[in-house]
C-alpha cells in the first residue's frame, strides 16, 4: 500500500503539472506501468466495494501517461506480442486492442 500511495503521489504531481513528465517517465515510468497493469483488478475492488471511484485516481494518471510514453518509446512491441517489458499489460491500457 505504501508503494501504491507513493505512485498515487507522483500521479498528483504529474497531474497538477509540478514535475516534469521526462524526469518521472526517467525514474519511475515503466515501473508504474507494470505495478498498475498487476494490480488493476484489485484497485478496482477496492473501488467497487470500499473506497469509492476515485480511490489511487492519480496512480492510474500516472500509469496510463507512462503508457503513452512506454509505446512512444519502444517498450511495447507493435503487435504487443514481441515479449517486450510492457507486452502483457496491454488489454488494461488499451482494452480495445
Amino acid at each position: 500500500m505504501n508503494v501504491w500511495t507513493a505512485y498515487d503521489n507522483m500521479g498528483y504531481l504529474l497531474h497538477e503539472e509540478l514535475v516534469d513528465k521526462e524526469i518521472l517517465f526517467n525514474s519511475a515510468g515503466a515501473h508504474s506501468v507494470l505495478i498498475w497493469g498487476r494490480y488493476k483488478p484489485i484497485f478496482d475492488y477496492y473501488r467497487r466495494v470500499e473506497l469509492g471511484p476515485r480511490y489511487l485516481e492519480n496512480f492510474e494518471y500516472l500509469a496510463m501517461e507512462m503508457w503513452k510514453m512506454c509505446r512512444e518509446r519502444g517498450y511495447t512491441s507493435p503487435d504487443f506480442k514481441g515479449g517486450r517489458i510492457c507486452d502483457r499489460y496491454y488489454k488494461v491500457y488499451e482494452p480495445n486492442s
